[in-house]
């Protein structure tokens, strides 16, 4: 109890909460974000979804970090890329260690589980459909110029911005 009236105590005199306590208190919101966005992909059906593709794939699904899914050992042949989300599920071909090894690939796909919290789900597979064809009609590429691509991070997704590359299903992310 003491701590707190010490933090009060400063909060009245600075108008600023200590660092540890803003820093434990931004932590919480994060975590409540993951869990809303975790829940919201469940209730709009991209979760169960992409546990449906994973399933179907062959891979085995286990519990990430922030509330994410990981399902490794992929093994349809489409799509073509080293990792690729639905809801918030993270699916790939590849094995733990590889994916561990690519924390920039893990990220952009993250940003993807956001993506079908701001599309309110299952309209994302849609709209990602028309920017990937909007982009390949621009660049010959499906990825360059797709907005949620853009905005999960080419670089991190392993995209090449001049376009002489695209994503395979070993990038060096």
């Amino acid at each position: 109890m003491l701590r707190w009236a010490r933090a009060a105590e400063l909060l009245s005199e600075t108008g600023r909460w200590p660092q540890r306590v803003r820093q434990r208190h931004d932590e919480a919101v994060q975590i409540n974000r993951w869990r809303v966005k975790r829940v919201v992909n469940w209730v709009n059906l991209t979760t169960p979804l992409g546990l449906l593709i994973a399933r179907l794939g062959q891979a085995a699904v286990g519990e990430g970090e922030r509330g994410l899914l990981v399902g490794v050992g992929y093994r349809l042949r489409f799509p073509v890329a080293p990792a690729f989300t639905v809801g918030n599920v993270i699916i790939s071909p590849h094995d733990p260690d590889w994916l561990a090894e690519r924390p920039r690939l893990l990220k952009h796909e993250e940003r993807h589980t956001w993506q079908y919290l701001a599309c309110i789900g299952l309209p994302m597979l849609p709209l990602y459909g028309l920017a990937a064809l909007w982009s390949y009609a621009r660049c010959g590429q499906p990825g360059l110029h797709n907005p949620f691509e853009q905005l999960a991070g080419l670089a991190d997704g392993g995209y090449v911005k001049d376009g002489s590359a695209q994503p395979s299903r070993d990038p060096q992310v």
